[in-house]
């Protein structure tokens, strides 16, 4: 129970985030605090993504600060985006990962594809869970679509 109320505050972390003017990186710093004062870990490489055009079209957004240098980290939040929050995260590792090789460790769990070429678990195997909401950045904040 403590993974699934850890990844719906780090959901509710990232969606108080989307306020017009902050950066997209915003929404990975607030994602990354809640998920580390958790105790869990953030999965590496999973993030949101615009609704526009494409269904899962730009900007990607990073829920990990240790992707912050993405092309889109610097993007603006402006009244009318629309994307994705839907962090995904792991329960904390029983040893270090072995895809990790430096002080990130403790805080990211790192993705693998399985065969089927579309099922996602962590490198370690850890226990895992997420939840996702599309947001309307207003003159007056985030507003969740999804509910």
């Amino acid at each position: 129970m403590h993974l699934l109320s850890c990844a719906k505050r780090a959901c509710e972390a990232g969606i108080a985030a989307c306020v017009p003017g902050a950066k997209i990186s915003t929404i990975s710093k607030a994602i990354s605090q809640e998920v580390y004062e958790c105790g869990c870990r953030v999965i590496a490489g999973i993030g949101g993504h615009g609704i526009g055009d494409f269904f899962h079209g730009p900007p990607h957004v990073s829920h990990c600060v240790f992707e912050e240098e993405s092309v889109d980290a610097g993007l603006e939040m402006l009244p009318g985006h629309v994307f994705t929050i839907e962090p995904a995260i792991a329960a904390a590792a029983a040893a270090a990962d072995p895809l990790c090789v430096d002080e990130v460790t403790e805080h990211v769990a790192m993705p693998t594809v399985l065969k089927d070429g579309w099922s996602v678990c962590t490198s370690d195997s850890a226990l895992t869970a997420q939840f996702e909401e599309t947001i309307l950045v207003t003159d007056n904040g985030p507003h969740i679509l999804t509910r």
